[in-house]
């Protein structure tokens, strides 16, 4: 940069741009520092509302609070089939969408121990996740406000009892509905045919 300025505009002018460069280079150099700096590793949601202003750190005086468990009223259950129709002896893949309605972040076993999935034809239980399985698994799942998570199976087609009693029939062309649970709560889903 030349000490004295050479131009058509007086050299005040110059010299003002320049103060005006070096001031910005001196704001992002300390706005940089105060990011990037030394700290005490938390790291603290930035509001964008408030882009010039540096972070205020948050010190917590023990571990963080772990989200609480999410109540049936927070969630929403979502069944579906990959198809509409199977023929007989086909296996449908079931999904089960588990979505936090709340405002808060919380939490939820998903495993097969809280987790049931049901397949009536009419009033008849014909199938449950639960009678032949041996699962007694946890996978609690943490749900942000507005998310989804899911859970997904293939049913064989074939009728059970509770405790695997009785013969394993394959299911009958008819219409079918699945119904979920997690925990105490249920909800009643897709519909789906058996075609022979």
């Amino acid at each position: 940069m030349a000490l004295h300025p050479v131009g058509p505009l007086p050299a005040s002018i110059y010299w003002r741009r320049r103060a005006l460069v070096l001031v910005v280079v001196l704001a992002v150099l300390l706005l940089g520092g105060s990011f990037l700096g030394g700290g005490d590793g938390v790291k603290t949601p930035q509001a964008r509302t408030q882009p010039t202003s540096s972070p205020t750190p948050v010190r917590s005086s023990g571990p963080p609070v772990p989200p609480s468990a999410c109540p049936d009223s927070a969630l929403k259950l979502e069944t579906d089939t990959d198809e509409a129709r199977y023929p007989v002896g086909g296996k449908p893949e079931i999904t089960l969408v588990v979505g936090n309605t709340s405002e808060v972040t919380c939490t939820r076993d998903l495993g097969t121990k809280a987790v049931e999935l049901l397949i009536f034809s009419g009033e008849d239980r014909v199938w449950s996740s639960d009678d032949c399985s041996k699962g007694n698994g946890s996978a609690v799942v943490k749900l942000k406000p507005g998310a989804r998570s899911a859970v997904m199976l293939t049913w064989q087609g074939k009728r059970s009892k509770p405790e695997c009693e009785g013969s394993r029939e394959q299911a009958k062309p008819g219409t079918y509905r699945v119904v979920a649970r997690v925990g105490t709560l249920r909800s009643e889903g897709a519909v789906f045919r058996f075609h022979s």
